[in-house]
Protein backbone atom coordinates (compact mmCIF):
# COMPACT_ATOMS: atom_id res chain seq x y z
CA UNK A 1 0.00 0.00 0.00
CA UNK A 2 1.32 3.39 -0.92
CA UNK A 3 1.02 6.48 1.30
CA UNK A 4 -1.55 7.76 -1.21
CA UNK A 5 -3.73 4.71 -0.54
CA UNK A 6 -3.07 2.53 -3.58
CA UNK A 7 -3.53 -1.10 -2.52
CA UNK A 8 -1.65 -3.93 -4.24
CA UNK A 9 -1.34 -7.59 -3.36
CA UNK A 10 1.82 -9.47 -4.22
CA UNK A 11 2.58 -13.09 -3.52
CA UNK A 12 5.75 -15.12 -3.47
CA UNK A 13 4.16 -17.66 -5.79
CA UNK A 14 4.26 -20.39 -3.14
CA UNK A 15 0.64 -20.05 -2.02
CA UNK A 16 -1.35 -22.76 -3.73
CA UNK A 17 -4.39 -23.22 -1.49
CA UNK A 18 -7.27 -21.81 -3.58
CA UNK A 19 -9.45 -21.16 -0.51
CA UNK A 20 -6.68 -19.15 1.16
CA UNK A 21 -5.99 -17.22 -2.06
CA UNK A 22 -9.69 -16.39 -2.37
CA UNK A 23 -9.95 -15.34 1.29
CA UNK A 24 -6.93 -13.04 1.04
CA UNK A 25 -7.99 -11.55 -2.30
CA UNK A 26 -11.45 -10.77 -0.91
CA UNK A 27 -9.87 -9.15 2.17
CA UNK A 28 -7.60 -7.02 -0.05
CA UNK A 29 -10.58 -6.01 -2.19
CA UNK A 30 -12.63 -5.08 0.88
CA UNK A 31 -9.68 -3.09 2.23
CA UNK A 32 -9.26 -1.21 -1.04
CA UNK A 33 -12.98 -0.37 -1.13
CA UNK A 34 -13.07 0.69 2.52
CA UNK A 35 -10.06 2.95 2.10
CA UNK A 36 -11.60 4.42 -1.06
CA UNK A 37 -14.71 5.36 0.92
CA UNK A 38 -12.74 6.70 3.88
CA UNK A 39 -12.04 10.42 3.96
CA UNK A 40 -8.58 11.32 5.09
CA UNK A 41 -5.18 9.64 5.02
CA UNK A 42 -5.04 5.87 4.36
CA UNK A 43 -3.27 5.30 7.69
CA UNK A 44 -6.23 6.79 9.55
CA UNK A 45 -8.60 4.48 7.65
CA UNK A 46 -6.47 1.43 8.43
CA UNK A 47 -6.38 2.36 12.10
CA UNK A 48 -10.15 2.75 12.19
CA UNK A 49 -10.81 -0.58 10.46
CA UNK A 50 -8.22 -2.43 12.57
CA UNK A 51 -10.23 -1.76 15.72
CA UNK A 52 -13.80 -1.07 14.62
CA UNK A 53 -14.64 -3.42 11.78
CA UNK A 54 -17.00 -6.25 12.80
CA UNK A 55 -15.11 -8.83 10.69
CA UNK A 56 -12.08 -10.15 12.60
CA UNK A 57 -10.11 -11.21 9.50
CA UNK A 58 -10.53 -7.74 8.06
CA UNK A 59 -9.40 -6.15 11.34
CA UNK A 60 -6.28 -8.34 11.28
CA UNK A 61 -5.44 -7.47 7.66
CA UNK A 62 -5.97 -3.74 8.28
CA UNK A 63 -3.60 -3.76 11.27
CA UNK A 64 -1.08 -5.89 9.40
CA UNK A 65 -1.13 -3.46 6.46
CA UNK A 66 -0.79 -0.44 8.75
CA UNK A 67 2.21 -1.87 10.61
CA UNK A 68 3.91 -3.25 7.50
CA UNK A 69 3.33 -0.41 5.06
CA UNK A 70 3.23 2.67 7.30
CA UNK A 71 5.24 1.55 10.37
CA UNK A 72 6.47 5.01 11.34
CA UNK A 73 3.13 6.76 10.99
CA UNK A 74 1.39 8.37 13.94
CA UNK A 75 -1.46 5.90 13.40
CA UNK A 76 0.85 2.87 13.65
CA UNK A 77 2.22 4.19 16.94
CA UNK A 78 -1.33 4.83 18.13
CA UNK A 79 -2.39 1.30 17.13
CA UNK A 80 0.19 -0.58 19.22
CA UNK A 81 -1.22 0.08 22.71
CA UNK A 82 -4.74 -0.58 21.40
CA UNK A 83 -3.61 -3.86 19.87
CA UNK A 84 -1.97 -4.99 23.11
CA UNK A 85 -5.36 -4.75 24.84
CA UNK A 86 -7.37 -6.37 22.04
CA UNK A 87 -9.23 -9.60 22.87
CA UNK A 88 -8.01 -11.24 19.62
CA UNK A 89 -4.67 -13.04 20.08
CA UNK A 90 -3.73 -12.46 16.43
CA UNK A 91 -4.12 -8.68 16.83
CA UNK A 92 -1.92 -8.88 19.95
CA UNK A 93 0.59 -11.06 18.05
CA UNK A 94 0.85 -8.49 15.24
CA UNK A 95 1.72 -5.79 17.78
CA UNK A 96 4.23 -8.00 19.62
CA UNK A 97 5.85 -9.03 16.33
CA UNK A 98 6.12 -5.38 15.26
CA UNK A 99 7.82 -4.46 18.54
CA UNK A 100 9.96 -7.61 18.65
CA UNK A 101 8.54 -8.62 22.04
CA UNK A 102 9.51 -12.28 22.13
CA UNK A 103 8.15 -12.98 25.61
CA UNK A 104 4.72 -11.77 24.51
CA UNK A 105 5.00 -13.85 21.34
CA UNK A 106 5.87 -16.90 23.46
CA UNK A 107 2.88 -16.31 25.75
CA UNK A 108 0.56 -15.93 22.76
CA UNK A 109 1.71 -19.30 21.41
CA UNK A 110 0.20 -20.80 24.55
CA UNK A 111 -3.13 -19.14 23.76
CA UNK A 112 -3.53 -21.11 20.56
CA UNK A 113 -2.65 -18.83 17.66
CA UNK A 114 -3.92 -19.91 14.23
CA UNK A 115 -1.49 -22.03 12.18
CA UNK A 116 -0.07 -19.14 10.11
CA UNK A 117 0.78 -16.95 13.12
CA UNK A 118 1.89 -19.91 15.25
CA UNK A 119 4.41 -20.92 12.58
CA UNK A 120 5.70 -17.35 12.39
CA UNK A 121 5.91 -17.12 16.19
CA UNK A 122 7.89 -20.37 16.35
CA UNK A 123 10.20 -19.10 13.63
CA UNK A 124 10.81 -15.86 15.56
CA UNK A 125 11.54 -17.68 18.81
CA UNK A 126 13.71 -20.34 17.18
CA UNK A 127 15.75 -17.74 15.29
CA UNK A 128 16.44 -15.98 18.56
CA UNK A 129 17.50 -19.24 20.22
CA UNK A 130 19.57 -20.31 17.24
CA UNK A 131 21.57 -17.10 17.11
CA UNK A 132 21.28 -16.43 13.39
CA UNK A 133 20.76 -19.92 12.06
CA UNK A 134 18.22 -20.37 9.31
CA UNK A 135 15.07 -21.69 10.96
CA UNK A 136 11.86 -22.60 9.15
CA UNK A 137 8.53 -23.65 10.62
CA UNK A 138 7.08 -26.71 8.95
CA UNK A 139 3.37 -27.24 8.21
CA UNK A 140 3.22 -30.09 10.75
CA UNK A 141 4.30 -27.69 13.53
CA UNK A 142 7.94 -28.82 13.58
CA UNK A 143 10.99 -26.70 12.90
CA UNK A 144 13.85 -27.24 10.49
CA UNK A 145 17.21 -25.66 11.26
CA UNK A 146 19.92 -25.11 8.65
CA UNK A 147 23.46 -23.90 9.08
CA UNK A 148 23.92 -25.51 12.50
CA UNK A 149 27.19 -27.10 13.49
CA UNK A 150 27.02 -30.86 13.48
CA UNK A 151 25.41 -31.98 16.71
CA UNK A 152 23.82 -28.63 17.57
CA UNK A 153 20.17 -28.72 18.58
CA UNK A 154 17.74 -25.90 19.27
CA UNK A 155 14.82 -26.97 21.41
CA UNK A 156 11.29 -26.08 20.29
CA UNK A 157 9.66 -23.11 21.96
CA UNK A 158 8.31 -24.14 25.38
CA UNK A 159 4.93 -23.30 26.80
CA UNK A 160 4.34 -19.92 28.43
CA UNK A 161 6.42 -19.31 31.54
CA UNK A 162 9.12 -21.85 30.78
CA UNK A 163 12.69 -21.03 29.86
CA UNK A 164 14.34 -21.96 26.59
CA UNK A 165 17.94 -22.97 26.17
CA UNK A 166 19.93 -23.99 23.13
CA UNK A 167 22.07 -27.01 23.90
CA UNK A 168 24.85 -28.78 22.12
CA UNK A 169 25.56 -32.48 22.08
CA UNK A 170 29.29 -31.83 21.54
CA UNK A 171 31.61 -32.90 24.32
Amino acid sequence: MSPEGAVAWTTDGKATDPDEMERVSLAVLKLARALGEHRGPPARGLLHHAFHDPEIEFRRRALEALLAELPRSFEAKEALPLAEQDPDPVIRFLAARHRGELETVRALLGEGLPEEQAAEAKRMLASRLAGGLSVAAERDGGLSVQGAEEGALAEPAPSAGATSRARSSKT
